[in-house]
């Protein structure tokens, strides 16, 4: 029995992943969150006991994931801007108390990029082009590669030794055979590509370690490290979804530069023939927003709960997950 692209594909002849909530698991991010937020709180901290109490730490830090569902319904689609978010508003506030923090945040109903510029005007940590977001960054990072991952990427040195790195233990959202199914099927037949919030090493590394990377083309992978490369080159601040540049980037290729994409200069047919396929609301509004043509997957933070969000929003196609991407021959 043999596969193809399902028959609403036919109309496109490229498909742009969003990767976590879509192809990967975001549950050791959102741990990298809460240690790094842990980290932050309670300096001195123990090292031992947050790697032993990751998942008491997480219920607590993030109060149940609500934290986590709030902010990417308001389109934070980063985890290190998760993390800023939540850091700077203990400062905003002036208290670790989670709970009082995501009521906050709640009452003010921000879009992530108002959201943005209101940190910026009223933390004292500043905007997400500051010396504290770097740290934040580079705390994240530690627990999330651990010792030595981290110090063969980073030539900085480490707040806390001791970090196994919460990287070693991704898995694919989905079952592994299946997804490698559909994207050896889809690859067979159309370009596919990635628009990720993740950096570009930790979007490569549990792909490459499950066989999937080489299935995606190499000139269609939009990473958060363009969406820094871009800002630094362009003066353009900033460029994380729901901004169009990452899915633009993608449907484009990574041979049009920064300053052609954010001026649109280039052959709008690409977008035409492209679909960008997300599980958030942040990847919606960046798809509608660069010109693209949406599929929702209801494998994100709410699950099936989403599927009114994204009716609502005109999504326009919405499936379960990404096996309704291929079908029987």
């Amino acid at each position: 029995m043999g596969y193809k692209p399902a028959s609403f594909l036919n109309k496109y002849d490229k498909i742009i992943f969003d990767l976590d909530g879509v192809i990967t698991n975001e549950q050791r991010y959102w741990d990298a969150a809460a240690l790094t937020l842990y980290q932050l709180f309670s300096e001195p901290f123990d090292v031992n006991y947050a790697v032993n109490n990751v998942s008491i730490i997480r219920t607590i830090i993030l109060y149940r994931d609500k934290l986590v569902k709030l902010l990417k319904n308001l389109g934070v689609n980063s985890n290190w801007d998760l993390t800023y978010v939540i850091y700077a508003f203990s400062t905003i506030i002036d208290t670790y108390d989670t709970v009082t923090i995501y009521e906050e945040i709640k009452r003010l109903n921000l879009p992530a990029l108002q959201l943005y510029d209101y940190i910026k005007e009223n933390s004292v940590i500043g905007g997400r082009d500051g010396d504290a977001y770097k740290y934040l960054v580079s705390v994240y990072q530690e627990w999330y590669l651990g010792d030595e991952l981290f110090k063969k990427t980073y030539n900085t040195p480490m707040t806390a030794g001791g970090k196994p790195g919460l990287a070693y233990t991704e898995v694919p959202l989905l079952d592994s055979d299946k997804t490698k199914l559909v994207l050896e099927t889809l690859s067979k037949y159309k370009t596919i590509g990635i628009a990720s919030g993740r950096v570009f090493d930790e979007a490569f590394l549990p792909l490459d370690k499950w066989n999937m990377f080489d299935f995606f083309d190499k000139e269609h992978i939009a990473t958060y490290t363009d969406i820094l490369s871009a800002e630094e080159e362009t003066g353009v601040f900033p460029l994380t979804k729901p901004h169009y540049f990452l899915f633009t980037r993608g449907a484009v290729g990574n041979k049009v530069s920064y300053k052609d994409i954010l001026d649109r200069n280039f052959d709008k047919d690409i977008l035409k023939s492209t679909l960008a396929v997300g599980d958030a609301g942040a990847d919606l509004f960046s798809a509608q927003q660069s010109g693209l043509d949406f599929a929702a997957v209801l494998t994100g933070v709410d699950g099936k709960k989403s599927r009114e969000f994204f009716e609502k929003n005109n999504a326009n196609y919405i499936i379960d997950n990404i096996f309704d991407l291929i079908e029987e021959e």
